[in-house]
């Protein structure tokens, strides 16, 4: 009798907890959403998480508010997301520098990416190669026969050890035969400003957010690491016309992610919110007028664009000897 009578209030707990789930799921969203960024203010994440945050809010009725966690490239935002409840509101909008690199270059990770559920992709866009205005160069011809004749002269700035800004840059000194010393930053605004200031000579960004720096010439883009020449510089070769880094085309992407134990439903309702702000006229406008292509589409097209990121990025890592620092 006593095992019948607990074996029933077991299963009316199960029962209990099965009906206050989905009706918390019913309801989703009851409260404030929180999009954790894991880069400082100014640089092109925070900026497109600011600009499509408020159009889901719109969608889902709630508040959408976007906290920036900047640090230890991406770790302290993926272990806010992770340290939340899966429940859909803690959102982390990520990147290739947040979300491949460090679970490749660290032993141990700081995370797992199965512990995250990819949710939608918003955009991707080519890279430059950039340079102070002060730098004696002007062509990625110019800066490779700098480099050599002055080894160890030259510094390059990230936004941080593991960013993609570095492994780029790591990249090119690789296929170049050039070296170079590396200055980390704590985000791309820094960066940048240490090298419109000439701290640093190159640096390897996306080409997007370092638009207003180029026409107004306070940085130099010297190269355009794409396949196809770009609109905000035209007169710049891609790296890849200029036959010294054939087929050169890194991409910097970005998304959202939520711990992988969120329902189904939420993770559905919140894909479908971000394809129509992404729809939004305004916006697409907004992320084309920053070279970027949209993304949305199913989150699994989104998983799709980071794993095969991360196979891809593996033996460039191993070649250069950063897996598992």
């Amino acid at each position: 009798m006593i095992r019948a009578l607990a074996a029933a209030a077991a299963a009316l707990t199960l029962a209990a907890g099965w009906a206050t789930a989905t009706l918390a799921q019913d309801n989703y969203p009851s409260k404030q959403i929180t999009i954790l960024v894991g880069s400082p203010p100014g640089g092109p994440t925070d900026t497109f998480a600011r600009l499509v945050a408020p159009e889901m809010s719109k969608r889902l009725g709630q508040t959408v508010v976007v906290e920036n966690r900047p640090g230890a490239a991406g770790g302290i935002a993926a272990q806010g997301t992770l340290q939340a409840p899966a429940d859909g509101y803690t959102l982390w909008f990520t990147t290739t520098s947040h979300l491949v690199i460090p679970t490749i270059m660290r032993d141990p990770p700081p995370f797992a990416r199965d512990a995250l559920r990819p949710v939608a992709g918003v955009a991707y866009g080519p890279g430059a190669l950039l340079a102070s205005p002060k730098a004696p160069f002007s062509t990625l011809e110019e800066f490779v026969a700098y480099a050599k004749a002055h080894p160890d002269e030259l510094n390059f700035g990230s936004s941080g050890v593991g960013s993609n800004a570095h492994i780029v840059m790591e990249r090119i000194m690789d296929q170049l035969g050039i070296k170079l010393t590396h200055v980390p930053y704590n985000g791309n605004g820094p960066a940048m400003a240490a090298l419109m200031a000439n701290e640093v000579q190159v640096m390897g960004g996306d080409l997007g957010s370092a638009r207003g720096n180029i026409q107004d010439g306070t940085v130099k883009a010297i190269s355009i690491l794409a396949l196809d020449r770009s609109s905000i510089a035209p007169g710049v070769k891609t790296a890849d016309e200029t036959g010294l880094l054939p087929g050169f085309n890194p991409v910097f992407y970005l998304g959202f992610v939520v711990r992988a134990e969120t329902p189904d439903p939420i993770v559905a309702k919140l894909n479908g919110v971000v394809d129509e702000a992404l729809a939004e006229p305004a916006v697409k406008e907004q992320i084309e007028k920053a070279q970027f292509v949209v993304l949305g589409g199913a989150p699994e097209e989104f998983r799709k664009l980071y794993e095969d990121d991360a196979a891809a990025t593996r033996p460039i890592l191993e070649k250069l000897g950063l897996v598992g620092k």
